[in-house]
This record gives C-alpha cells, sequence and structure tokens, in this order.
C-alpha cells in the first residue's frame, strides 16, 4: 500500500465519532505499513476528528520500529508492553533518542530496564503503572502495591510517571451494562489509586500526579488500553489506544499456506502468584482462533489468553520462571 491509508477499508470513523469530547487518542497500530508515514497517518485521522490525537501506541517494540516517523520527532509513541530482557535495552534506547517516549510497566525489574534504555538514549523516559484489572493479571494490584511501585519510580531521575494504565477493564464477550459497570470500577480503583499516591506523596517533591478540582481523573492521568465501542463516549478526561491496523499484515494465500500447528517463544512479562505466570506473545493475527499450549518448561498450562497475553499455571520446573524468561508454546487453529 502506498500513499494515503484506506480509511474505508479499514473502517475506523465510528470509533471516531464515539470518542468522548475530551478524550485523547493514541490510535494503536497493529500491523504498520512502512511504506505510508506515520505523520501521513495522524495527518488524515485529524481531519476526521477534533480529538486530540497524541501519537501512536503499539503493542510490542517490533512493531514500533517497522514504523516510519521520517524526520517528525514531535509524535509520541507509546509502548504498552514493557521491556523485558536486557537484550531490549538498546532497541528501546533506539526509538528513545529519536522521540519522546512512554512505557507501560507493573514490576520494578520493568522499570529497571526503562532506566538502562533512558540512560543509553540519554533522556528521561515516561511511564504509566499497569493496575491488575479485568481479565488481565499482567498488572500491580490497585491500592498499596500501585502506590508502592509508584514510590520507588518517583526515586528514579531517568523515569518520569505520566499516570496509571488499565489494559481491558470490560470484557467484550460480555453483557453491555456489565461492560459498563466494570468500566466504572476500573476507573473508580484508578482515582482510588491516585488519591492514596498525592497522600503518600513527599512535600517539596515536585513530582506530584494531579487530578482535577472536581476530584476527576485530570487528562492522561488514565490510560485505558481497549474499550468496547458503546463505551467510548463513557470514558472523560483521559487516553485511549484501541486497536487500529493501518493495512493488512497477512494476505490471504498466507493464511491458506499457514501450517494447523507450528511453535513460536512468548516473553514472561508478570510473575503475579508463585503459581502463576503472565506471558506475551506477539505473533502476526490472521482472524483465525488460536489454541496454545506450552511445550516447555515442564509444568506450565495455559489458565486463560487474552489478546496478545496468556495466564499460565505453573508447577514443578515452571515455578523458577521469572520475568523476561522465554516460554515456547504451539499454536493450533481448531477447523469449528
Amino acid at each position: 500500500m502506498t500513499g494515503q491509508p484506506d480509511t474505508n477499508r479499514i473502517q475506523i470513523t465510528t470509533l471516531l465519532s464515539q470518542l468522548s469530547a475530551n478524550t485523547t487518542w493514541y490510535p494503536q497500530i497493529t500491523a504498520p505499513d512502512a511504506t505510508v508515514p506515520v505523520q501521513a497517518i495522524l495527518q488524515q485521522l485529524q481531519t476526521m476528528t477534533s480529538h486530540q490525537i497524541r501519537g501512536i501506541a503499539c503493542a510490542d517494540l517490533t512493531t514500533a520500529e517497522q514504523l516510519r516517523f521520517d524526520a517528525d520527532k514531535s509524535c509520541e509513541l507509546l509502548l504498552t508492553c514493557p521491556i523485558v530482557r536486557h537484550a531490549d535495552v538498546p532497541r528501546m534506547a533506539a526509538l528513545a533518542a529519536t522521540r519522546p517516549c512512554t512505557l507501560v510497566i507493573s514490576h520494578f525489574r520493568h522499570a529497571e530496564l526503562a532506566v538502562a534504555a533512558a540512560q543509553a538514549a540519554g533522556c528521561r523516559l515516561s511511564l504509566l503503572v499497569e493496575l491488575r484489572l479485568g481479565r488481565h493479571v499482567a498488572g500491580v494490584t490497585a491500592g498499596p502495591d500501585a502506590v508502592h511501585l509508584v514510590a520507588a519510580v518517583l526515586k528514579l531521575p531517568e523515569l518520569h510517571l505520566s499516570g496509571l494504565f488499565v489494559r481491558d477493564p470490560c470484557d467484550s464477550e460480555v453483557e453491555a451494562a456489565e461492560q459498563g459497570r466494570a468500566l466504572q470500577s476500573a476507573v473508580s480503583m484508578s482515582q482510588h489509586t491516585l488519591q492514596m499516591m498525592q497522600r503518600q506523596q513527599s512535600p517539596g517533591s515536585g513530582r506530584a500526579i494531579h487530578t482535577t478540582d472536581s476530584g476527576k481523573l485530570a487528562p492522561l492521568n488514565l490510560v485505558c488500553g481497549r474499550l468496547p465501542v458503546p463505551l467510548l463516549s463513557e470514558f472523560h478526561g483521559a487516553a485511549i489506544c484501541n486497536p487500529w491496523p493501518v493495512s493488512a499484515s497477512i494476505s490471504k494465500a498466507d493464511i491458506d499456506n499457514r501450517p494447523s500447528t507450528h511453535s513460536i517463544s512468548a516473553l514472561v512479562i508478570a510473575r503475579p502468584t508463585l503459581e502463576t505466570c503472565v506471558i506475551a506473545c506477539f505473533r502476526p493475527s490472521d482472524g483465525r482462533k488460536v489454541k496454545y499450549r506450552v511445550l516447555s518448561p515442564i509444568g506450565a498450562e495455559v489458565r486463560d489468553s487474552w489478546d496478545h497475553y496468556l495466564t499460565l499455571s505453573v508447577d514443578g520446573p515452571a515455578l523458577d520462571l521469572k520475568i523476561g524468561d522465554e516460554v515456547l508454546l504451539s499454536t493450533g487453529f481448531p477447523t469449528d
């Protein structure tokens, strides 16, 4: 694909029309096209909406590296998955050296690697602390646990805390009324956590997180990774990044010729408990349902999968898994 993106094919007008008036939008690109400059995409989107677009969101480093930013250094980059390996530090640093970057974290190990990337890039990185809500268990528990992580991050001069992140607070498979209640619960827990942060703020540090006079979250203090379209108008005064493909990354011929099973690697991004593990697997999506099975290490089994993330039950040798380790998966494509 060349020139302007085909907005008729990707159907983004409904999303734009549903956004609430005070919401900032980060289009989350899931299938980058190196022939289309990011600035051209943003300019075309901006003609279709009055909503502020701060930058581009990506789910992983590989997707971000495929974007064509050209010489524009004003476009922000939001990475919604933390870096978890030393090998990814130079890659993150290369991106951060060219434009403002924000990383989502949920563990101090993530913050340590972000510090290394910031030092290598010679600039500060912004962070969003992910709260554990809904089916996603990779985040930190709202309340005291989140406040403790934030307090540690605020002591690191290479990092700037921008606010909180909720990945998928609403399960799109449930009734609309239940989705609405889940969103309100997520916002309430985020507000409570922010208020706890303010009370814990040391006087004179100059690094506070603010809310509005009405007590509601100030813009960009809360970023939502994804919301069902009917709820977009109910998410006010914050930022949202819903997935939005620029182009189809896999042709129909590729889909037809793909084997019914194959193995891929995933990375451990969190260990919420001794018995559970969260891994991220950024395989290209072709629209088919995928059934995952753990090949190694022994003792790990898939408990739940959601988008690029899988929750594992671990036992035996798998209990030794730590952030940054690889897990080998087999993927099957059910025919029913």
